[in-house]
């Protein structure tokens, strides 16, 4: 009797066949840590400035965890990762997730699973793909930075949040779990969906508000009418998870939960006290990040697609389908938009046309 060439190493003693879909500013320092970690990795990459530094030098990730430099095989193609993947960490860009999703299908053993480690919601995408039983969400809670193709710099230490799409806590889950842990810290979740739209509110005010002002962070929150966008692009956010009953989690590594930010309060809008609260609160986080340039506005200056859609373009899809007004959002999605088509540029004077 033959072997089955599919059948899956993930629930067995066997070594997982794991690769990384992706090698930028997440997907580098994944597969490095795995690496050095004794973890053996594939590493798909489809950008071939990418891929060339990788054969050349290996792929560099320096930071607040030291300089590594790791070297692993780098295809192409998914269709060129060797044997049947147990486990595949998706770190494209957003606007690629269904095309690496379909090409993953083929390659993915028996109990193969994919991890997506990416900005805005994929996991509905990927499962629309593969199937729910194939997907792991996952929140990545650490900074990073690509300096040049294969050479990314870590900003901050973090963690992972992971779960089940069905909010399960399965065997295969506490299996990941153990991988991904050689990388960052991992703590399991109920409600994937939510962990990932609480982070979603958090990036769709600090990554596009520095795109659409061309600011840091620093400057952004040190301009009180760039605070009153970040405390609106909130508020229409947790309207909208409220709305569509998704719970929301305290994300940053624990620091931070989105309804602090919220202007609706128990008693109405924020004001007097409460607002001046809000206020102070962003402005220390505005010295304490102060030279942290949004990765939407380092697209943008690249001349490359942005991930608006994922994000901000998520609570406005989100809104629309739970009956909740999302004015702010629409207009950061339209702006952003305007920019990237060479019709607008980023700068601070595109927050007198947000309907604050």
């Amino acid at each position: 009797m033959g072997t089955n060439a599919r059948a899956g190493r993930l629930m067995s003693e066997k070594t997982p066949i794991v690769a990384v879909v992706g090698a930028g500013a997440v997907g580098a320092p994944v597969a490095t840590f795995l690496t050095k970690a004794g973890v053996p990795v594939q590493v798909a990459v489809k950008r071939p400035e990418i891929r060339r530094a990788v054969e050349e030098r290996g792929l560099v990730v320096q930071g607040v965890r030291g300089r590594h430099v790791a070297r692993f095989r780098a295809v192409e193609a998914i269709e060129d990762l060797e044997g049947y993947l147990d486990v595949a960490f998706l770190a494209v860009k957003t606007f690629d997730t269904l095309d690496a999703a379909r090409r993953l299908k083929a390659k993915l053993s028996e109990d193969g699973v994919v991890v997506t480690l990416q900005n805005g919601i994929t996991v509905d995408e990927v499962s629309s793909a593969l199937g729910t039983g194939r997907v792991l969400g996952c929140v990545v809670e650490w900074g990073s930075t690509m300096i040049e193709p294969g050479h990314v710099e870590v900003t901050s230490k973090g963690r992972f949040m992971l779960g089940e799409v069905d909010g399960t806590l399965t065997s295969r889950l506490h299996l990941v779990k153990e991988l991904l842990a050689h990388t960052y810290p991992v703590e399991l979740v109920e409600d994937i969906r939510g962990a990932l739209y609480s982070k979603l509110i958090v990036n769709s005010c600090i990554t596009t508000s520095g795109a659409v002002t061309g600011l840091t962070l620093g400057k952004i929150l040190a301009d009180k009418q760039a605070r009153l966008l970040f405390l609106a692009v909130v508020t229409e956010g947790v309207r909208v998870a409220r709305s569509a009953k998704v719970r929301l989690y305290t994300v940053a590594n624990g620091r931070l939960r989105p309804e602090t930010f919220s202007l609706d309060t128990s008693s109405g809008m924020a004001s007097g006290f409460d607002l001046w609260k809000k206020h102070a609160l962003l402005r220390l986080v505005g010295l304490k990040y102060r030279r942290l340039k949004s990765s939407m506005l380092q697209s943008l200056e690249r001349g490359g697609r942005t991930e608006v859609d994922a994000i901000n373009g998520t609570i406005v899809a989100w809104g629309k389908k739970h009956g909740v007004a999302t004015p702010v959002n629409e207009a950061l999605v339209r702006m952003v938009h305007e920019i990237e088509a060479g019709s607008r540029k980023s700068s601070r004077r595109n927050l007198d046309e947000i309907p604050l």
